[in-house]
């Protein structure tokens, strides 16, 4: 009765602590159980194995013990002195020795990074005497170093956010090469990386400025006109953008109460040759409805006006050049040099103007050696009677600079603007008008002759005159 109370016997599963569930990993089966430690007795015990898998990595290792070959040893000598010794002296208890470590890589590094710590200790420090308890849990250990994380390769860039005016696009990388495991540090640095794209101005449409007052009206009675103007500057059109839609000037009656007898005189100071003359309305003696005399103060009843450009840096203003007399300007056409794609871009070049005498006479005064000239604009057949242009500043560099680039004119015909060929860059400049019954008859052109290098600005100012034709 006493041998079978010596020692207690026992079935302990000594699991280990690791992460094998928490890891989605899954145990392997049991081993077979190994051989019994002893034949008889009290101290034999038993030992089976198992192993946790995660992704075919190792992550976990668990020790099961049970006791066997309970059954009484045969009599010897000292058997009843063992007995003496268990009822008489204290029980020693078994004490685990330290852990004997030996690091072993159990996994392929490519796959399963981690290196696992596979420490293994005994149950002799010491060793159970007198009836003593076997040492508790486990003999075996495993511990899987740190593994620390690495950056994949950085993935394409994406599209740009915007198609113009300075969008973003990025590109990716993960944190999975390899992945950070068991307590390893997560990869330095950032996962997300941004530069800027399409940094080209986006298109900028132009937008009217307020009209302006109203002009004096043209009569002081019998239903004159007067007008009022605005801009496409608000803001002008940029990089590509729409002008404004609809008219720059508009026009409305005024005085339209009916007149005295005989209208004032049509100008009132004149040069010796010129007549001036009055209109009778109403109550006319001997029906004479005009009378005519010759002017005696010398100064031009309606002076010749001047619109000018003056915009351009460069060149030399060359000669006026006039529509034969009693004609005005019906046509328009332009000499446009294309983009060089290098430093040189002189776009426009050259201005012909065709007015409407019989034969179809041109003024153009002056041109260049580049471009090639553009259709010719529909005709005007009342003359045009203002104008504006587009115009690049200074570049600031050697290479460029183009300065006035397209001209528009405004036709009596239908208040539009007509235009031959127009250069990309620049901006429009501010349209002016002739006075109310002028039209333009001549030109004048500011052009940069040939500068034998990187830059050749050619057309820089223009200036148009404007003559009365009531």
């Amino acid at each position: 009765k006493f041998f079978e109370t010596w020692k207690p016997e026992y079935n302990a599963h000594q699991e280990t602590k690791g992460n094998c569930d928490s890891a989605g990993g899954a145990w392997s089966i049991w081993s077979d159980w190994s051989l019994c430690s002893s034949s008889c007795g009290n101290d034999g015990i038993q030992k089976r194995y198992r192993k946790c898998f995660s992704d075919q990595c190792l992550i976990e290792f668990d020790v099961d013990i049970k006791t066997c070959n309970r059954q009484r040893c045969p009599v010897q000598a000292d058997y009843y002195t063992t007995l003496w010794k268990c009822y008489y002296w204290p029980p020693v208890h078994g004490q685990w020795s330290n852990w004997s470590t030996v690091n072993e890589t159990f996994q392929n590094e490519t796959t399963c990074p981690g290196k696992l710590s596979f420490a293994t200790r005994q149950c002799d420090s010491p060793t159970p005497e007198y009836c003593g308890m076997y040492c508790g849990s486990s003999s075996i250990k495993i511990d899987i170093f740190p593994v620390d994380g690495g950056w994949s390769s950085w993935s394409g860039f994406s599209s740009c956010t915007l198609s113009c005016g300075s969008g973003t696009q990025y590109r990716t990388r993960a944190c999975d090469n390899p992945a950070s495991q068991y307590g390893g540090k997560h990869c330095e640095g950032y996962e997300r990386e941004e530069k800027s794209c399409n940094t080209n101005p986006c298109p900028v449409d132009g937008g009217w400025s307020s009209w302006s007052g109203f002009s004096s009206c043209t009569l002081s009675c019998g239903s004159g006109t007067q007008y009022r103007t605005r801009a496409c500057d608000n803001p002008a059109s940029q990089y590509g953008g729409k002008h404004c839609e609809g008219y720059e000037r508009e026009e409305k009656s005024c005085n339209i109460n009916p007149c005295s007898a005989w209208s004032s005189w049509s100008c009132k100071h004149c040069s010796k040759t010129a007549i001036r003359t009055r209109t009778c309305h109403h109550g006319c003696p001997s029906k004479t409805t005009e009378t005519k005399e010759m002017c005696q103060i010398e100064s031009s009843c309606f002076p010749d006006k001047v619109i000018s450009y003056n915009t351009g840096l460069w060149g030399s203003w060359r000669s006026w050049e006039y529509c034969p007399k009693g004609t005005w300007v019906v046509k328009l056409q332009t000499n446009i040099e294309s983009h060089q794609g290098d430093g040189d871009d002189t776009a426009l070049n050259a201005i012909s103007l065709r007015c409407n005498d019989d034969v179809g006479a041109t003024i153009k005064s002056g041109s260049t050696n580049w471009g090639t000239w553009q259709a010719e604009s529909q005709k005007c057949i009342n003359g045009f009677y203002g104008g504006m242009l587009k115009f690049e500043s200074s570049q600031g560099s050697d290479d460029d600079d183009t300065s006035t680039n397209a001209i528009r004119l405004i036709c009596r015909d239908d208040n539009q603007w007509y235009r031959s060929g127009e250069g990309g860059w620049g901006s429009w400049t501010q349209s002016t008008y002739c006075p109310a019954g002028y039209k333009i008859v001549g030109l004048q052109t500011q052009i940069e002759s040939d500068q034998g290098s990187d830059d050749d600005t050619s057309l820089n100012g223009v200036r148009l005159l404007c003559r009365y034709f009531g």
